[in-house]
């Protein structure tokens, strides 16, 4: 097979102002259990994994693609389960970071079990070598001009580069239902389709601030694409990481194919058989961006964190792994986008993954504008349910209860560094978090959205999930693009992860809406249970959504 090689380079670029905060720009831009026995299987079926830890859990043999002669995706190492684990405070916080809530002192669970983390090597904590020198090019890498901020349809990672940001708040008073979206941090009503853009802008510097920590620009990127992997070599602070990516073409199509970013848990049968390619960046224990430690709830989580990320930006930064895996998504954006467009359509990208690689999806897709399709699936605390959802604890349809927001054994705040040390303060005061998930999904909008959830699974908080849903969609209609985003919790068993035929066809319709840009593909749809996992909307959103022009 021919191997197609494209090589670039960019940097960043100053942009500085008298009262204006300088800007760097880059290459285009910018989840209650018994921890001994374990909960009862979900559904009607057993489940692999630990039960737990469902938002965790192993991933289940699952069907091929309907209409597809392609065989399952095997089971991803992403989404073993986790073993016992106790408890330990951090005191590595840093106070000039982290927002602060007087009397909250949530810490990490010690504990182990190395099946979270097939084949991953302990020792290699991305501190023990020098960082990796950028190998030679075929060809002297070429300068790409550094795209100026400008309006939402410009392929940037950050449409709103010239907004200004205000004065972020520390947290807001308590606030049982959700917070307006449309209301800007100065207390004034977004009125516009372009005040959205820059509301969004303070929407992310919302989420880097109290949920994911930074997610930051580097100074240089250079990288190649080939038929058979991608390559990134990224410079900053003086250091130097490089990462590579497999990619995996599918058997139909014209090349450049579009391309879906293979977390954990996707549906890789249906995105090959419509002609997509794969791009695997599993989020796990061997990811080279953000390595999950064995020890899931131990310190380590917190105070050496691994992987190229960490190389660069310190073990001890702020940022979680889902900001890290979203940066290194992010980066592979760059060198796709600066090559020659014959092996991957920039246009065209998309980003599956479950359980924690469904936490993953959530925020590469809202972090990263150049993701044109979305797809969380069965994300639970840290993904998609609402924040202050899973802070009342509601038992589910299999008699358990939300994965808590806890550092703790059972916590997603100490079950792995998942969100960024930054959101520990509010581990136990959900209620004031300045920004909840229904905002990070209005992030994505206007481009695609699915999110596909499991009504029987408490510790998945899937009520909470259609609070959230319930409360973003209203920022895809305020923006006319309602179609664009589809919620679908309404499946036969309780199975985690399991790629069932309940959700094939609004896939492939979100495929060839968002990849394809097939005009008479359909989407738009919010389907839950009747029985059960149906959050009421008046309980959670109490403003109007207007209609920005």
């Amino acid at each position: 097979m021919l191997r197609r090689r494209h090589v670039f380079s960019c940097s960043r670029a100053l942009v500085a102002s008298v009262a204006v905060l300088t800007l760097a720009l880059g290459c285009s831009s910018d989840e209650g259990s018994d921890p001994e026995g374990g909960a009862p299987p979900f559904g009607n079926s057993p489940v692999p994994g630990n039960p737990a830890n469902p938002g965790d859990m192993g991933s289940t043999t699952a069907p091929p693609a309907m209409g597809s002669g392609d065989p399952a995706a095997p089971a991803d190492p992403g989404m073993q389960a986790n073993g016992n684990e106790g408890n330990a405070p951090i005191d590595t916080l840093d106070p000039g970071t982290a927002p602060t809530d007087p009397g909250n002192n949530a810490g990490n669970d010690p504990g182990s079990d190395p099946s979270s983390d097939p084949g991953s090597d302990p020792g290699n904590d991305g501190t023990d070598q020098p960082p990796a020198e950028n190998p030679p090019a075929e060809n002297p890498p070429a300068e790409i001009p550094i795209e100026q901020p400008g309006p939402v349809d410009v392929f940037v990672e950050d449409s709103g580069l010239d907004c200004a940001v205000g004065q972020l708040p520390n947290n807001i008073p308590n606030n049982a239902r959700l917070p307006n979206p449309f209301v800007k941090l100065d207390g004034t009503q977004v009125a516009s389709q372009a005040d959205w853009r820059c509301r969004r802008k303070e929407l992310r510097a919302m989420a880097e601030r109290y949920v994911f920590g930074p997610k930051p620009i580097p100074q240089t990127v250079t990288g190649s694409v080939a038929n058979n992997q991608i390559t990134v070599n990224v410079s900053d602070q003086g250091r130097n990481i490089m990462f590579t990516a497999t990619v995996r073409l599918p058997t139909t199509g014209t090349a450049p194919f579009p391309a879906v970013f293979n977390i954990g848990g996707t549906d890789e049968a249906m995105f090959r058989s419509q002609g997509v390619a794969i791009i695997d960046f599993a989020a796990n224990g061997q990811n080279p961006v953000a390595q999950e430690s064995n020890n899931s709830g131990s310190q380590q989580n917190r105070q050496n964190k691994r992987g190229a990320f960490y190389t660069l930006y310190g073990a001890n930064s702020q940022t979680g792994f889902l900001g890290a895996w979203a940066w290194g998504v992010s980066r592979l954006i760059d060198v796709i986008a600066a090559s020659d467009g014959s092996v991957i359509n920039k246009d065209a990208l998309a980003v599956m993954g479950c359980s924690r690689s469904g936490k993953a999806a959530f925020a590469i897709g809202a972090l990263d504008e150049r993701i044109a399709l979305t797809v969380p699936f069965e994300s639970g605390t840290a993904g998609v349910p609402a924040y202050r959802a899973v802070a009342q604890a509601e038992v589910g349809n299999n008699n358990q209860p939300s994965q808590s927001l806890l550092g703790d054994a059972r916590g997603a705040f100490g079950e792995q560094a998942w969100f960024g040390d930054v959101f520990q303060p509010f581990t136990t005061a959900a209620n004031t978090t300045p920004i909840d998930t229904h905002e990070i999904i209005g992030m994505v909008a206007p481009r695609g959205l699915l999110i596909l959830d499991n009504p029987f699974i408490g510790e998945l908080t899937p009520r909470g999930a259609h609070a959230a849903a319930l409360g973003g969609v209203e920022v895809f209609k305020a923006l006319g693009v309602e179609a664009n985003f589809s919620y679908l919790s309404n499946t036969n068993d309780g199975m985690h992860c399991l790629i069932r035929s309940e959700y094939q066809e609004p896939l492939r319709q979100a495929i060839q809406k968002h990849l394809f840009k097939n005009p008479n593909a359909t989407g738009g749809a919010i389907t839950t249970s009747q029985a059960f996992a149906t959050a009421n909307r008046a309980d959670w959103v109490d403003w109007q959504t207007p209609a920005l022009q």
